[in-house]
């Protein structure tokens, strides 16, 4: 049995930092060691899966609540993770590895987002104008090493995204000229 600690994990995630509390986390989370082998160096390998399940909480820039479920597993050299959101109608499915978890960590992230409703998500009532429209999209990144400092230095990948029935509402382009 463990703790986590929402604060410690809030400040230490980057997307997390600015979001507000994370105290309203909710979710059915099961892990299992299957091994670990630690040596006097430390962790040399670790075998477990696990799953977050009915996963759901809330971001302040969003009106409505993330609901997530989740599944990892861990080899003695790698780790597979993928998990999906669901944020009003869309679907943000992701796919991510990492081999050779405790030396070199190249990893790779594969992101498929579908209609993802902008007006539905968003509170832009105190905006000058609104956005409104369909997102959907795709992107793929690779890196190598996970350390905070080194992570943007070898990262690579490609995407796209697309906006389906987008409009910007209220906005006066006279004024802008």
């Amino acid at each position: 049995f463990s703790l986590i600690s929402l604060s410690q994990l809030q400040s230490s995630v980057s997307a997390f930092k600015d979001s507000g509390p994370l105290e309203n986390l909710q979710g059915k989370f099961h892990a299992r060691i299957q091994e670990a082998k630690i040596t006097p160096a430390g962790l040399s390998s670790l075998t477990a899966d696990g799953e977050l399940k009915e996963g759901i909480f809330k971001l302040k820039e969003l009106l409505l609540p993330i609901t997530i479920q989740s599944r990892f597993q861990m080899t003695e050299s790698q780790i597979n993770k993928e998990a999906s959101c669901g944020i009003g109608q869309g679907l943000l499915t992701v796919q991510a590895n990492i081999k050779d978890y405790l030396g070199e960590q190249d990893w790779d992230v594969h992101t498929d987002l579908k209609d993802l409703n902008i007006k539905e998500i968003l509170d832009q009532s105190k905006q000058p104008f609104q956005i409104e429209g369909i997102l959907s999209g795709q992107f793929q990144l690779q890196g190598q090493n996970l350390k905070p400092e080194a992570l943007m230095t070898g990262l690579t990948g490609e995407g796209t995204f697309k906006m389906e029935e987008g409009r910007l509402k209220d906005l006066n382009i006279l004024k802008i000229v």
